[in-house]
């Protein structure tokens, strides 16, 4: 029987802080990376805070 699951690599997450040129606020986003370095997915916005931007991972397959 086939698992129903879809397979979750493993990947290495990275959070980053971005400073915004036009006021010079500081926004994050987030990446994975596969085990080979490669980028694999990435975040489509920048955040305000980092718990906002953590949130948005967790829904995308980051988990603790």
């Amino acid at each position: 029987m086939a698992p129903t699951d879809r397979i979750r690599l493993p990947f290495r997450w990275q959070f980053v802080p971005v400073r915004d040129e036009r006021d010079g606020s500081i926004r994050w986003m987030w990446r994975a990376y596969t085990q080979a370095g490669k980028l694999a997915l990435h975040s489509d916005r920048s955040f305000e805070t980092l718990t906002e931007c953590l949130n948005d991972a967790k829904q995308n397959g980051y988990s603790v």
